[in-house]
């Protein structure tokens, strides 16, 4: 089986949701099981630091065609479209006079090499669990039952209904609740177009492709749960960085996501499968609850 595309091919290659043109740097073929294997490639994004080269697999590259750089144009329009559904939900007025200078400038997470474009801290319990779901997919080579107990929209639900009960109080996040609405509705947009192409480990990919042959056009955060989500979150300052959004957009974005990452480390034994909570200890809890102090 010959591959698709060759060294020094201009391509076009997703990036999260948008279609961006590429280079192909490298070509190698990996084995797995079950399918015999498949070629990578290594490719640059044209215009782009090194730092952002990847590997990718032959579904997130596509020809450059006069047809896919018309899919190209079409992905950037609906990632401004979103954009602008979430200024128009009300992110342009999001931090409503509770946002303070110490909130502003919190550190992201730049030791453990994830971008600070959101300033986030992940609590070291998450950060466990990351660990743990890595080795449950690719070590132990299990996948997660679906749908989950806890599905991604149901998880949301639940974080926003907590935000409304502590909205009046001084723990919080410092945007309004509806506004905190309409970007968790852009998570899930998010996770529905990137799900299949950066979410999952190679090791989920036969199950994923079970599920969309059974359902196409199956609405992604209904059936995959808040494992899926913290990867997402992970990944998110570098799907929303070529958006290049507003300030106040942003901060919206930010605000909400500080919000739901406490959320989750505050109800990780209730949210996460037990095979991801080793080590994730109570004092690791407890420690998130002290992000927003």
């Amino acid at each position: 089986m010959a591959a698709e595309y060759e060294e020094g091919e201009r391509v076009l290659c997703f990036q999260g949701p948008v279609i961006y043109e590429a280079k192909v740097l490298a070509v190698e073929f990996r084995r797995e099981p079950g399918s015999g294997g498949q070629y990578y490639y290594q490719v640059h994004y044209l215009g782009w630091n090194k730092n952002w080269d990847e590997w990718v697999s032959r579904q997130r590259v596509l020809k450059y065609t006069p047809e896919n750089l018309r899919k190209q144009a079409l992905t950037k329009e609906e990632a401004k479209r979103a954009e602008m559904a979430a200024r128009a939900s009300g992110a342009g007025d999001s931090t409503g006079g509770r946002t303070n200078k110490r909130r502003r400038t919190e550190g992201g997470i730049n030791d453990d090499g994830y971008s600070n474009l959101l300033q986030f801290e992940l609590p070291m319990s998450l950060r466990r669990v990351l660990v743990n779901d890595w080795r449950y997919v690719t070590s132990r080579k299990k996948s997660y039952p679906l749908p989950r107990k806890h599905t991604m929209d149901r998880v949301l639900e639940e974080f926003l209904e907590a935000e409304e009960e502590r909205a009046d109080t001084s723990d919080a996040a410092g945007v309004a609740v509806d506004v905190m609405r309409g970007v968790c509705d852009g998570l899930m947009s998010y996770f529905n177009v990137a799900c299949g192409r950066i979410l999952l480990y190679r090791q989920e990919r036969t199950q994923y492709g079970e599920l969309v042959r059974k359902n196409p056009t199956v609405n992604k955060a209904t059936v995959y749960g808040a494992e899926h989500l913290l990867r997402l979150l992970v990944k998110l300052s570098d799907l929303i960085a070529p958006l290049q959004m507003e300030p106040d957009t942003l901060t919206s974005t930010r605000l909400t996501v500080r919000a739901l990452v406490r959320y989750l480390a505050q109800n990780a034994a209730t949210l996460f499968s037990p095979d991801v909570l080793d080590g994730v200890t109570a004092a690791g809890t407890a420690a998130a609850r002290r992000l927003a102090e």
